[in-house]
């Protein structure tokens, strides 16, 4: 459903989190030596920081200084 709204707009991209977040057999836990969850719902603000870290090279993306 997630990819076919991202379709009908030019400025939305979806992207499937499934390669970071899970190998070819489960869901981790753990990735790197970090909790990739901090409760039953919810990423990590480690695990989300990551994922857009390795988004942003993916892409080729620069990230703006801070």
């Amino acid at each position: 459903m997630l990819q076919r709204v991202a379709a009908t707009h030019s400025n939305v991209e979806y992207v499937d989190v499934a390669d970071f977040f899970c190998s070819q057999v489960n869901c981790l836990a753990l990735k790197d030596g970090y909790g990739l969850y901090w409760d039953t719902n919810h990423v990590s603000s480690t695990a989300a920081r990551m994922f857009a870290l390795n988004y942003i090279k993916m892409k080729g993306r620069r990230v703006a200084a801070q």
